[in-house]
């Protein structure tokens, strides 16, 4: 790695031709790279190569105000994912949205906004969007089928049979769940 940030080359394995290459590297850390490299945990030539400038990001927790807003989008985006429409969030889950440290920063809060739509607890023990999670279990696992589905579709870029092999179930089955569920995705790949 030295040497091709060094140099901007590499070879192939086998091969003795150099490929020039036109590359920017962009790393990110969440412990002080000095530090590291005092402790001998982190090289120094390397921290040296890629140490041109350095950009501070502050936490969530630094950006109270902005935790609602963001958590507004993140639930509205996964409701309308779902097939859900998204609930008003009470001053409770408010509350607890702005006293939570968010140690998990964006991702964590995107975690949150997914349980909020499904009726889980946003970080406690007491349901939050107005009922138990233990009630409408249909409902919920209905939409939580539809969320494994739709997200195994992604990730395969939406190849039936990957899917099917996946999820553990026939491609029968799958077909037949897509369209009870009500799965969109006009360009699934029936391969």
């Amino acid at each position: 790695l030295l040497r091709v940030l060094a140099t901007r080359t590499l070879e192939r394995l086998g091969s003795t031709t150099p490929i020039r290459l036109d590359l920017c590297v962009i790393a990110s850390t969440q412990r002080p790279l000095d530090d590291l490299v005092e402790s001998g945990a982190f090289r120094r030539d390397l921290f040296f190569r890629i140490n041109v400038f350095t950009l501070q990001l502050r936490t969530l927790r630094e950006h109270r105000a902005r935790i609602v807003p963001l958590f507004s989008l993140f639930v509205e985006a996964f409701a309308h994912e779902v097939g859900h429409s998204a609930q008003a969030i009470s001053s409770d889950s408010r509350q607890v949205l702005l006293t939570h440290d968010w140690p998990g920063n964006i991702r964590e809060l995107k975690s949150a906004a997914k349980r909020f739509v499904l009726g889980f607890p946003l970080l406690g023990a007491e349901p939050i969007n107005g009922h138990d999670p233990a009630t409408g279990l249909k409902s919920q696992l209905r939409v939580i089928e539809k969320v494994l589905i739709q997200e195994s579709l992604k990730r395969h870029k939406n190849n039936i049979g990957a899917a099917s092999q996946e999820l553990d179930i026939p491609r029968r089955t799958l077909y037949h769940r897509i369209k009870n569920l009500d799965v969109k995705d006009e360009s699934t790949d029936r391969s």
